[in-house]
């Protein structure tokens, strides 16, 4: 067995002592929360800090519980978060389950079972809720029970009585289902908590560690719609709101801490358009605060309510498209009018406001032709992204429980992936997979859409056309076969993503006898993803620098020089016809400073100065280098305006010592 990741600490670890009486040693617990990776980052698992914070909240229990968070990517090798588990010891363990790591918990608590034979293995989240007693009765000798819903106060309970706070059996927990011979028994959930009681992770160490410049907070629970793919609103009872000076607190402290990147969990942000107006406020209010994801309902968002953020939304600002049929999504419970949504989109795009959308295929209603045509309605928008989701037929939601009527085929475990329904037939569904991991490869690479929109748009083809396109294959002799399709797709075919885009680009261009496509589109595609990659950059806690000499100046490790034959910097700021575009070379240095993305056109002698200095030189190297090219200037001059340069270039974040 592989030693075991890095994890959060424990609190309590050592027994401690009561009037020179040794205590008990405190119970030992671990939460498992295994968590989706987003453009490079992992999203953290709230849910088992909440679970911890919560719990020491209650004063009796401490020094009676330990309890130990393992808040780690779904990626992470099995043995190395059984090893960390088994390292502390637990007498319970907690797995937090979704769709996405169901299966992955379940194996989890099958090996905690083997190496810890007497913990308490519990499940809970979304996906143990809903199959409940499925997953009992199929895992009787590795799951001990499921906590259903809402998991706080439930876990605060069980821990009371697992520590011999109170007497009543564990096993009567309210919120918990456990076995009853051979059914189960669901005990009463406790009454639903205010979010004002759940303590937001801010002040965390382990969050921080794990998770440094990000603030995430759970700004409300429930939800008022009912979409029928959606199971949200019927696990979190009811719309709870966490008081706005509660969240004003947290996004002012982080702020006062450095600040960064703030995630606000909510699935309708703006349900309360003047809270919504409120807390764009407090986001305002300070400089350093990016807000980088939320999820918003386009079809009622009044856009101006978001203006003062213009220049500090990320690209997780999140609206649910999911079709462009009227009729579809009717069916689906939205009342999503197409012709308000696109009005609202341009006003986004208008103040200077980033934003994602979301597609769904396989909608009961639709089928691979308006999938096809909402990729097109969604490419008019502009996002910076779309994200294209097979249709999943979750346990608990209405499509799972009118599936036979609408003839939904789908997995039986998870991910429950659609396979076919009536209108999607299983060879359309393999098709517009494949158009969603075409789109992917351009995601990969390039971090958004433009450059498929950008294409349509000069050769007067639709998008879906476009991704199509790069499909059959044209471009390398062959259909793009699924492996090959799969690994660019992937974050690991990323490398390989880079020639094929250009092949595909240079062999569209040239069919479609454009050849003056090719320089700005080439210039565009390298653009975007070196833009891309520092965005992701600029949420992770810097690399430790090697260590160099101290007279030595180096370029930072975030910046980058591109060499481009066109103004693509203004393409891709404004995505101009690719016929007015200037096609003058340029040097183009990017790089981050203060958290966010800079970019620069740099003269001839300031770019030369950056490619001496490379990877690394001395100063003396450098002015000796820089004198020679200037042969009629007194040496002390050229080293002081060197030197001016140096200064400025390091200031801005581009230069380093």
């Amino acid at each position: 067995m592989m030693p075991p990741p890095e994890t959060t600490s424990a609190e309590g670890s050592g027994a401690g002592r009561d009037g020179g009486r040794c205590s008990p040693p405190p119970l030992r617990v671990s939460l498992v929360g295994l968590a989706m990776e987003v453009m490079g980052a992992v999203a953290p698992n709230l849910a088992v800090y909440n679970l911890r914070a919560y719990a020491r909240s209650d004063p009796e229990l401490a020094g009676r519980v330990a309890v130990t968070v393992h808040d780690l990517p779904v990626t992470e090798p099995e043995d190395r978060v059984l090893a960390a588990v088994a390292a502390d010891r637990p007498g319970v363990v907690g797995l937090s389950c979704y769709s996405w790591n169901s299966a992955a918990m379940l194996r989890l608590a099958e090996g905690i079972r083997t190496l810890e034979p007497a913990a308490i293995v519990l499940l809970g989240g979304p996906d143990a809720t809903f199959r409940a007693g499925t997953l009992l009765a199929r895992h009787p000798a590795a799951v001990d029970a499921v906590v259903a819903g809402e998991g706080e106060e439930a876990f605060r309970l069980l821990l009371r009585r697992l520590a011999g706070l109170d007497a009543a059996p564990w096993t009567e927990t309210p919120g918990l289902v456990v076995r009853d011979g051979a059914g189960c028994r669901a005990h009463p959930p406790p009454e639903p908590l205010a979010l004002s009681r759940v303590p937001a992770p801010l002040d965390d160490p382990d969050f921080r560690r794990r998770h440094p410049g990000l603030l995430v907070v759970e700004t409300a629970r429930g939800c008022r719609h009912r979409c029928a793919y959606c199971t949200y609103g019927a696990q979190s009872p009811g719309r709870r709101l966490r008081p706005l000076s509660d969240v004003a607190r947290a996004l002012h402290a982080f702020a006062a801490t450095g600040g960064g990147k703030v995630w606000l969990l909510d699935p309708g942000l703006n349900q309360e358009p003047r809270r919504l107006r409120a807390l764009v406020r407090h986001l305002a209010a300070a400089d350093n605060l990016t807000l980088v994801g939320a999820e918003l309902n386009l079809a009622t968002l009044h856009p101006p309510d978001l203006a003062p953020l213009a220049g500090r939304v990320g690209d997780f600002l999140i609206f649910g498209l999911q079709s462009s049929s009227a009729r579809t999504l009717r069916q689906a419970g939205r009342a999503t009018r197409l012709a308000a949504f696109e009005a609202r989109a341009c006003q986004l795009r208008q103040a200077g406001l980033p934003f994602s959308l979301d597609v769904i295929y396989g909608l009961p209603g639709d089928d691979y032709a308006a999938f096809r045509r909402t990729l097109d309605a969604a490419f008019a928008m502009e996002p910076n992204f779309i994200n294209c989701f097979r249709l999943q037929v979750l346990p608990g939601s209405r499509f799972a429980r009118e599936a036979e009527r609408l003839g939904l085929r789908h997995q039986p475990e998870p991910p429950y992936l659609l396979e076919s329904c009536l209108t999607f037939s299983a060879g359309d569904m393999t098709r517009a997979e494949r158009l969603a991991r075409a789109l992917t490869v351009f995601h990969q690479f390039t971090y958004r859409t433009e450059i498929v929109g950008l294409m349509a748009r000069e050769l007067a083809r639709r998008p879906a056309d476009v991704l199509e396109e790069f499909l059959a294959g044209r471009w390398r002799g062959a259909p793009l076969g699924e492996a090959e399709l799969a690994r660019l797709a992937s974050p690991a075919g990323q490398p390989g993503a880079l020639p094929a885009l250009r092949l595909f680009l240079g062999t569209a261009s040239r069919a479609a006898g454009r050849p003056d496509m090719l320089r700005p589109l080439d210039d565009l595609l390298r653009l975007q993803h070196h833009w891309g990659r520092l965005r992701i950059l600029a949420g992770c806690p810097a690399p430790p620098s090697p260590p160099v000499p101290a007279d030595t100046i180096r370029l930072a490790g975030t910046a980058s020089i591109l060499p481009l034959e066109s103004d693509a910097l203004t393409l891709m700021e404004s995505l101009a016809p690719l016929a007015a575009v200037d096609h003058t070379p340029r040097r183009l240095v990017m790089y981050l400073a203060g958290g966010r993305v800079q970019m620069a056109t740099v003269d001839l002698e300031t770019l030369r100065v950056l490619e001496w200095i490379g990877t690394g030189t001395s100063v003396a190297a450098l002015e000796a280098a820089v004198a020679v090219h200037h042969p009629d200037v007194p040496r002390a001059e050229v080293n002081r305006s060197l030197h001016r340069l140096l200064d400025d270039l390091v200031r801005r974040g581009i230069l380093a010592w």
